[in-house]
């Protein structure tokens, strides 16, 4: 933080303070202010705080609820998987089915063909053991199929013309540390149904004898008969008072049961970024995937480690809420309009009670801006209008003073003007008019000796030195124009003093277009020149720097490397400085100018002299710039 932002905060935070200052509030304001803090916010904060332990009480409730009804559903798909597993292990160890598949991995063509044939119309023997099997196929390891579907007669059109399905159910199968692994299969487009899809049991069918794998058995369920166990009903869920849903993820994050049927068998981290953890995981996906419009939500989730199976419910928090929510919406609607008419009795009240104190008001602002001619007219008897009456008395009074002092003042202020006139034409015609003789003498002996053309050079210098020293003597100058003055004074002042000094500027830009009162600078630039390089022959350096101070003062910089101040008389002329003196004896030129800043400046003008002997002097002018 800059030095600019720590001056500025301290005003923001003042000028807050003060607009929101309960001490400078109106009668009326005031009456608002209690009436919000003995009664509405109270009100307020019960209603807040009410709605906030029901809520959370209400959604305590509902996930016990929900709780109980998972594990219920839980109960209901290991039965039911359970029962599809044991149609698996029937299928898997019938002998007669395990001597077709080894006729069609390992006999001839025609057996082969002769095999298939049997073993479909075996699977469709087995097909109606359950109403809800819609499809038993074979694979062998060349990811060869036999199948009977209930629906399909050819493969084109099946889960089963899906290579890469075919092969990541056969190594799931064969790999699998448990008989039976279940596995989702993509929405199917077939000629019969669409958006069909299956969950499919597979088991891996051995020889009897000998430890052989021949292929696995796949029997596939309609995913609708989980669907139909996690949510019941659910096509009438616009009747239901709360709006719930269950779907089922595997521990691969494979989709095993969902609304829509195109995400089943795909994984949840396809819908989701990076941004995630095991926490919100689940919340991730419902928002990329939502069932409820975007509405907020309550998640829970059961799992079932048999299946590696994990159930998640997810309860619409605005169904849920309904009625409490409306609830609210009344009690607002109410408070809202007993607050209003409260309020309207209170500024009824308050406008019939301040309505004469605003007319005071509005007479002493009148009076503020200097018009003395208000008058405040009062119906009322009461306090009010004895305050009125004493203010309308006063006023008559400060106006009958103020003429008089106006006229006075008129008289007072043509004197002081007349005097300051005079001591500033005085003081200015102090300048040390031996200069002017010095430079013409040495101007003349140049002429004469050397018979340059530097003589038209000094004598132009000399007359704008002397243009601009008589001419307007009380107007204001650019800064720029007192420097390019300086620079022609200086000048001559180096001829004559056969250049044994030199001079620099160093003036910040943005000071070029402020204005100072002329010849402020001159006098300590000829103190420098005549006391500090008096007897150098050279090397002698004279420095001036121009520069702004907060924004508030022009800072005039002169430094000289000349004899300098002894201590004592430095001293004396500090003292005199400090004392206000009108005439410091030991220089015409410093009283001269201390006197004029005094004149034009007041108290805010400034001059600071430092100075050491056969080191130097510096001296430190502060111009205020309004």
């Amino acid at each position: 933080m800059g030095y600019t932002d720590r001056k500025i905060w301290p005003d923001i935070v003042k000028r807050i303070k003060e607009r929101f200052d309960y001490t400078r509030c109106s009668l009326k304001a005031k009456m608002i202010f209690i009436y919000i803090f003995a009664s509405i916010l109270p009100i307020l904060f019960l209603s807040i705080v009410s709605f906030k332990y029901y809520s959370d009480n209400l959604t305590v409730k509902i996930n016990d609820l929900v709780e109980y009804n998972l594990i219920h559903t839980k109960g209901r798909i290991e039965t039911t998987v359970n029962s599809y597993k044991h149609i698996c292990y029937r299928i898997a160890s019938d002998s007669e089915i395990i001597k077709l598949v080894k006729n069609i991995n390992e006999g001839t063509e025609l057996e082969s063909a002769t095999a298939s044939n049997k073993l479909k119309n075996k699977f469709a023997g087995y097909s109606f053991l359950n109403s809800d099997i819609r499809s038993i196929a074979f694979m062998n390891q060349n990811h060869e199929v036999v199948f009977y579907d209930k629906k399909l007669d050819t493969l084109i059109g099946s889960i089963w013309s899906n290579e890469k399905f075919n092969k990541k159910i056969y190594n799931s199968s064969i790999n699998s540390s448990s008989n039976i692994t279940l596995m989702p299969s993509s929405v199917q487009s077939d000629s019969v149904y669409t958006n069909t899809c299956l969950l499919n049991l597979a088991i891996p069918i051995r020889d009897l004898i000998k430890p052989k794998i021949y292929g696995i058995i796949v029997i596939g369920i309609d995913a609708d008969v989980i669907e139909n166990i996690c949510n019941p009903d659910y096509g009438n869920r616009q009747k239901r008072l709360v709006g719930t849903y269950s779907f089922i993820v595997n521990d691969s994050g494979e989709i095993i049961s969902f609304l829509d049927k195109e995400l089943i068998g795909k994984t949840i981290y396809d819908y989701i970024g990076s941004n995630y953890n095991d926490k919100n995981i689940f919340e991730s996906f419902i928002k990329q995937a939502p069932l409820f419009e975007n509405k907020p939500f309550i998640l829970n989730e059961k799992r079932i480690d048999e299946l590696g199976w994990t159930i998640i419910n997810i309860v619409d928090k605005d169904g849920l809420f309904r009625d409490l929510y409306f609830f609210r919406t009344i009690l607002i609607l109410l408070g809202t309009i007993i607050i209003i008419f409260s309020l309207t009795v209170i500024l009824l009240y308050s406008s019939s009670f301040t309505k004469s104190v605003q007319k005071i008001i509005n007479a002493m602002n009148m009076v503020q801006k200097g018009d003395l001619s208000v008058q405040v007219e009062l119906k009322d008897k009461d306090e009010i209008a004895t305050i009125g009456d004493n203010f309308n008395k006063m006023v008559q009074t400060i106006s009958d003073l103020l003429k008089k002092v106006t006229a006075q003042g008129i008289y007072i202020n043509e004197v002081t003007r007349k005097h300051k006139e005079a001591e500033i034409k005085a003081l200015q015609a102090q300048i040390n008019p031996h200069f002017i003789y010095n430079t013409l003498d040495c101007i003349n002996w140049m002429a004469i000796d050397k018979k340059e053309y530097e003589i038209s050079q000094m004598l132009k210098k000399l007359a704008n030195i002397l243009r601009y020293t008589i001419s307007n003597i009380n107007i204001m100058v650019k800064v720029r124009e007192e420097i390019e003055w300086l620079e022609q004074y200086v000048y001559l002042q180096q001829v004559r003093f056969n250049n044994c000094f030199e001079y620099e500027v160093q003036i910040d830009d943005r000071t070029h277009d402020y204005y100072i009162h002329k010849l402020l600078l001159q006098p300590f630039i000829e103190n420098s020149i005549i006391h500090g390089f008096e007897d150098c022959k050279k090397g002698g350096r004279l420095l001036v720097t121009v520069s702004l101070m907060d924004a508030d003062y022009l800072v005039f910089h002169i430094e000289d490397n000349g004899k300098g101040i002894s201590k004592d008389k430095l001293e004396n002329i500090r003292s005199k400085i400090s004392s206000n003196y009108d005439v410091i004896d030991e220089s015409i030129g410093i009283s001269n100018v201390y006197n004029r800043m005094r004149m034009y400046y007041d108290d805010r003008g400034k001059v600071e002299i430092f100075s050491e002997e056969n080191i130097g002097t510096t001296v430190l002018l502060y111009i205020p710039i309004n």
